[in-house]
């Protein structure tokens, strides 16, 4: 057997170890065009399933939850509490999900997803005294 490798050969190699050109590949593209039609779809039904919600669920959820979007058959809602995110998703999951499939304005909701306000800035860290909501004092 011959391990001497033909010029032939090489080429093959030197061309098949060049870094591939880092183009978009049509499965990303393909990808991003759909949660682009995804999101426009969640902006135009977005109202449509807030209103759909305020019919089934209650005041205490009215109070504490927003809808925040619905893309790609996922409803977003938005707890401003997060020690309520547990009791909404318990209480209002099913019952949100099965009233927004039987409406037909809104489109084909697979899943509700609870998720917790966003954190104010003196609850994230850093910002020393002055983020503080109660200048500085708190010693607990």
């Amino acid at each position: 057997m011959d391990r001497n490798i033909t010029r032939q050969q090489l080429e093959w190699v030197s061309r098949n170890r060049r870094e591939r050109s880092r183009g978009e590949t049509l499965s990303a593209v393909a990808a991003r065009l759909v949660e682009r039609a995804g999101e426009r779809h969640g902006a135009e039904s977005g109202p449509r399933a807030a209103a759909a919600v305020a019919e089934v669920t209650d005041e205490l959820f009215r109070r504490h939850c927003r809808v925040k979007t619905l893309a790609r058959g996922l409803l977003t809602v938005e707890v401003d509490d997060p020690r309520l995110v547990g009791y909404m998703r318990m209480c209002w999951g099913e019952p949100i999900r099965e009233r927004l499939s039987k409406t037909s304005s809104v489109g084909r909701v697979r899943a509700v997803r609870f998720v917790g306000a966003v954190a104010p800035p003196w609850g994230r860290g850093g910002g020393g005294r002055e983020a503080s909501p109660r200048g500085g004092m708190d010693r607990s």
